[in-house]
C-alpha cells in the first residue's frame, strides 16, 4: 500500500493526496520563519520610531516650557535689583541689586543656552556635570525636592482653605424660601 490518501477534489473526483504535497517543506518553512522574523523587526523598528519621536517632541516642549519659566524668573529678579538699586537704601541694597543683576544675567545666558540646544546635547551636559560635580547636583536635587515639597503644601493649604469657606458658608433653611 501507498502512503498516499485518496480523497474526493473539489470537483468531487477522487484525487490522490500525498501528506508531503500539503505540508510545506523544512525549506519553504525556514522561509517563512524568516519573512515573519523579518516583518517582526520592521515592525519592531518602526514602533521604536515613533515612541522616540513622541518622547523628542515632548522633552522639546518641556525644554520651551522650562526656557519661558526662567524667562520670567529672570525678569522678576532684574525688576527687584532695579528696585534696590533705584531707592537709596544703604550698602547692603547695593550689594545686593548688583548680585540681583549679576544673578539675572547668568539666568538669562542659561535661559538661551536652554533654548539653542538639543535634548540630547542637554541630557549629556547635565549627566556630565553631574559626574564632575556629583555634590552640587546632589544639593540642586535637595533644593529642588524642598521646593516641590513646599508648592505642595501650599496647593493643598489653599484647597483646604476653600473647602473650609465653603463649608463655613451658611446655608438658607428651605422652608426660609417657601415663608418669602
Amino acid at each position: 500500500m501507498s502512503a498516499s490518501k485518496k480523497t474526493k477534489g473539489r470537483r468531487g473526483l477522487e484525487e490522490e493526496a500525498s501528506p508531503t504535497l500539503n505540508q510545506p517543506t523544512s525549506g519553504q518553512q525556514q522561509l517563512g520563519k524568516e519573512d515573519l522574523l523579518q516583518h517582526v523587526k520592521k515592525a519592531t523598528g518602526e514602533i521604536v520610531n515613533q515612541v522616540q519621536q513622541r518622547a523628542n517632541s515632548a522633552l522639546a516642549q518641556q525644554k520651551e516650557s522650562a526656557a519661558t519659566d526662567l524667562t520670567s524668573v529672570v525678569s522678576a529678579v532684574r525688576s527687584f535689583g532695579e528696585s534696590l538699586s533705584g531707592q537709596e537704601m544703604g550698602p547692603i541694597a547695593r550689594c545686593v541689586a548688583e548680585y540681583g543683576g549679576r544673578g539675572a544675567d547668568n539666568l538669562e545666558r542659561f535661559t538661551e543656552y536652554i533654548r539653542q540646544q538639543d535634548t540630547r546635547k542637554l541630557l549629556g551636559d547635565v549627566q556630565d556635570f553631574g559626574r564632575r560635580r556629583p555634590s552640587l547636583m546632589l544639593g540642586g536635587a535637595f533644593l529642588l525636592g524642598l521646593a516641590c515639597a513646599r508648592l505642595i503644601k501650599s496647593s493643598m493649604e489653599a484647597r483646604s482653605d476653600e473647602s473650609f469657606d465653603r463649608d463655613m458658608t451658611p446655608m438658607k433653611p428651605q422652608g426660609a424660601q417657601a415663608a418669602l
